[in-house]
């Protein structure tokens, strides 16, 4: 569990070093106070309006989806453990057996181009 990226050891170490800080006494008295501190945050309009905005947020890609109609695709997506790349290197199709491969379709060079060019 993580919490602003600080996991359990670090939380309890935070615990202990507050504790030795403040002192048991001062340490209730300002718990108290932080919890005031947060209830009036989260009760406050601009929490409320920041919760509205990240949830628009997060609906945002479902939202524009579903006007462009495009629900039919999202269900369709590949997954990619059904792609296999040795279909990829399969035998060439009935319509691709008639052309030649690009590597066959070019002529061998001719005799004086093997040789050298005389001229040089």
């Amino acid at each position: 569990m993580d919490i602003f990226g600080i996991g359990i050891p670090e939380l309890l170490f935070l615990a202990i070093l507050v504790l030795i800080l403040l002192g048991p006494e001062e340490l209730a008295a300002n718990s108290r106070k932080a919890g005031v501190f947060l209830r009036k945050i989260i009760q406050s309009p601009i929490w409320r309006d920041v919760q509205g905005t990240s949830r628009e947020i997060r609906e945002l890609p479902t939202k524009l989806i579903r006007e462009a109609g495009l629900e039919e695709l999202k269900k369709e997506t590949l997954d990619p453990a059904s792609i296999d790349p040795r279909s990829w290197l399969a035998e060439p199709s009935d319509s691709e057996a008639g052309q030649k491969p690009a590597e066959q379709a070019v002529e061998p060079p001719s005799e004086q181009t093997q040789q050298g060019n005389p001229h040089e």
